[in-house]
């Protein structure tokens, strides 16, 4: 693989991550609102996210 292509994937791989990150804190700091529809909301999203990581594993 030439050198730019791994630089590549390797920063592509680096936002995925920094992205997820984010999207994590986001969804633990709702998660702890004193809003009873934005914790359903949250743990609705969380539940969807599971199962489609879940979903993707068996579609290998």
């Amino acid at each position: 693989m030439p050198i730019a292509s791994a630089t590549a994937l390797n920063l592509v791989g680096t936002m995925a991550s920094t992205l997820g990150q984010a999207m994590q804190m986001a969804r633990t700091r709702l998660a702890s609102t004193a809003s009873p529809i934005l914790r359903l909301m949250i743990q609705r999203h969380h539940e969807v996210t599971e199962s489609e990581l879940l979903r993707r594993e068996l579609d290998k």
